[in-house]
């Protein structure tokens, strides 16, 4: 683990942050979880990828608060840094930042009302089981071609360096996260409160979720490749291994952007893909145990994947009653 990961952890043990992955924007409403929010959106036309009714939608959920662990977990997330895109530039990967005009950059990324009435989100950029690497597998569905089509990922080579080490096109740092429990039972991060705290030197002050930034405003370096002339480096995606214990009550919200898909046992049972406001998604467990093979007693995997693919915001929020252990790192 670098210097700065250890160093992260040491302050945030010590502030006792609660931290668990990234994202971007708000919502208004009620949730179970006491938080004052609830689902931001309905189900777009973007097609099925074949989860079993559960993952394919931003959608009303249900929740509630629980948990009877008192205990912390250290969770340990692998990011990878991206450059944006640029045409001229072999090591740029098109699904960051690609909102320029031809032909140094490419058609724009963002998940549009036009394809995906009453939302900004995608289905289908992943498949419903996840890949025996341990990594999300990528549907060429998800592209599409035509005049004035906007495309949210641009082909599996590009996709595939998301998750993977990749010389030259990303690089890799590994960040300790720390799960703590709420007074009311839920195990609970969310950014725009809480932030991340960094080495102090590199700490940023705004409530958002950068676990690779410089602290400083428009600054031309940083941990990884760096600001690259905006206020935060972003451009990166976010990869976290974990498991727990069904007990078979359990609940898992997910709050924020971009892209974000959550296995369970190997299966997708949280779909929200695309450049787009914060969106939430919310499950229930016991509602999806059957579907997806649960079995009170039995220990499973929850895999966690994000991109934050566009500035200007990044934020996210978890609240869950699973009791996950610490990471599994791939």
């Amino acid at each position: 683990m670098p210097s700065r990961a250890v160093r992260s952890l040491g302050l945030a043990l010590a502030a006792s942050l609660l931290a668990t992955a990234a994202a971007c924007g708000s919502t208004d409403g009620e949730s179970e979880f006491g938080d004052g929010k609830q689902d931001a959106s309905t189900p777009g036309t973007g097609g099925s990828s074949g989860n079993p009714g559960f993952g394919d939608e931003a959608g009303p959920g249900s929740g509630d608060s629980g948990g009877s662990s008192s205990e912390p977990g250290v969770l340990e997330a692998i990011v990878r840094d991206f450059k944006k895109w640029d045409g001229n530039e072999a090591n740029t990967n098109p699904d960051f930042e690609n909102t320029g005009s031809l032909p140094n950059q490419g058609s724009w990324t963002e998940a549009t009302d036009k394809w995906f009435p009453g939302t900004q989100f995608q289905f289908d950029i992943v498949a419903a089981t996840l890949g025996a690497d341990g990594k999300p597998v990528y549907n060429p569905a998800s592209m599409f071609d035509g005049k004035n089509q906007t495309r949210t990922t641009h082909g599996k080579a590009a996709f595939d360096e998301w998750y993977h080490d990749t010389p030259g096109k990303n690089v890799v740092r590994k960040v300790p996260l720390l799960l703590t429990k709420t007074a009311s039972g839920t195990y609970s991060y969310d950014s725009a409160k809480d932030g991340i705290l960094l080495d102090p030197k590199d700490a940023n002050s705004g409530r958002m979720f950068f676990p690779i930034d410089d602290g400083s405003a428009y600054a031309t370096t940083a941990d990884g490749f760096g600001n690259q002339g905006n206020p935060h480096n972003y451009h990166f995606t976010v990869e976290l291994h974990t498991r727990f214990t069904y007990r078979g009550n359990e609940k898992f919200k997910f709050t924020g952007d971009d892209d974000v898909f959550v296995f369970i046992n190997n299966q997708l049972v949280i779909n929200i893909g695309g450049i787009h406001s914060v969106l939430e998604k919310e499950i229930s467990l016991p509602d999806i145990a059957s579907a997806i093979g649960l079995q009170v007693g039995t220990e499973y995997p929850l895999d966690f994947f994000q991109a934050e693919r566009h500035v200007t915001q990044s934020n996210l929020r978890i609240d869950t009653t699973l009791e996950l252990a610490p990471a599994v790192v791939h």
